[in-house]
């Protein structure tokens, strides 16, 4: 594949994965998902969902402009979605810890049942 194949490649990808976000709203894409464009799967389509994971590996590898860069962020790339997920998980704790200082649900079934053993 030449410059010129690679280029009109990311052009496509980039125009495909514009059109998932503007019917989706993210680019939270599966694996999988297959899709001439970029709304619609199709078996016969681009794997986007494996494009964009390659992106986040040439990202945090430092492989991609920074046009690409800003081009992505523009339609809603999230670099890291496990610091997504671990956000989540720390504003769980956060709640459950809530609710066992205030008393909440979760605090008055515990205390209930720590009465009948006491």
């Amino acid at each position: 594949m030449n410059s010129d194949d690679i280029l009109k490649k990311i052009k496509e990808m980039y125009k495909i994965s514009t059109n998932y976000f503007n019917k989706y709203g993210n680019l939270k894409i599966i694996q999988r998902f297959k899709t001439i464009d970029g709304i619609n799967y199709d078996e016969e389509g681009y794997t986007l969902g494996i494009w964009i994971i390659n992106q986040r590996r040439m990202y945090k590898k430092g492989k991609l402009s920074q046009n690409r860069i800003r081009m992505l962020e523009k339609i809603g790339m999230v670099w890291s979605i496990i610091d997504r997920v671990g956000k989540k998980e720390k504003y769980r704790k956060i709640q459950r810890k809530k609710e066992r200082e205030v008393g909440g649900l979760y605090g008055i079934f515990r205390n209930s049942k720590r009465s009948l053993y006491t």
